[in-house]
Formats: structure tokens, sequence, C-alpha cells
């Protein structure tokens, strides 16, 4: 039987004002198949939010055309980013700190951890808006 993956959105929040808390509670349950999908989602969001802020904000149509097929990009290339840098990092983890070296949770973690761009996606937004 194939365990069911469940993303806990309410835990977002709380990495960004508690992230110690935050990878404490995740590091006992979350999964390398939710870390791999919430970066996925989070980063499409945040693509998404970089996208209509350019439509909003003026871009010329054939800027946005580009800009999108790149942030599209941008999203899967995200995921793949995610997992080589959880394998480097569980890596040096387990041998320079003697650390678990435990790289499908190491994953878990940085994929949650990817509701950053979202929050960078706002604030890089807003910044644009401020400075128009």
């Amino acid at each position: 039987m194939q365990k069911k993956t469940h993303l806990n959105f309410e835990i977002l929040p709380i990495i960004l004002f508690n992230p110690k808390k935050a990878f404490k509670q995740l590091e006992k349950k979350a999964t390398i198949e939710e870390g791999l999908a919430m970066t996925l989602l989070l980063s499409a969001i945040a693509t998404g939010i970089t996208v209509l802020s350019g439509v909003f904000y003026g871009t010329p149509p054939e800027s946005q055309l580009f800009i999108a097929l790149g942030l599209i990009l941008g999203v899967f290339l995200s995921v793949a980013i995610i997992a080589v840098a959880g394998w480097l990092a569980a890596m040096i983890a387990g041998i320079i700190f003697k650390g678990k070296g435990d790289v499908k949770k190491t994953i878990a973690l940085l994929g949650y951890s990817t509701i950053l761009s979202i929050a960078f996606a706002l604030l890089s937004s807003i910044a644009v808006y401020l400075g128009r």
C-alpha cells in the first residue's frame, strides 16, 4: 500500500516567523515527496506573483512572454536544485559536522523552506510598485 503524501500548509507561516519551532515539528514527519511537491507548488505560486506583477506594472507584452517562460522553467529547475542542494547539505552535515546525513529528511525540510520564494516575490513586487 502506497503512503499518502500530506502537505502541511499550516506550518508555512510558522516557518516564516519561528523557523526553529517549525523545522523541529517537520523533522519528525516530513517526507521527501512532501518536500519536492511543496517546492513545485510554492515555486509556481511565486512565479505567478512575479508574472502578474509584471502585467500590473506595465512590462511590455513581448517581455512578459520571455519572463513567464523563464520563470516556468525556473519552477522545474527549483525542484532539481532543492534535490541536489539537499543531498549536498546532508553529505556535508554527515561528514563535517557528524550529523545524520539524512538526504530524504534534508530535502523535505528544504522543500518546505521554499515558502521564502513567495515572500521574496511579494516583497519584490511591493518594492517595484513603491519605486515607480
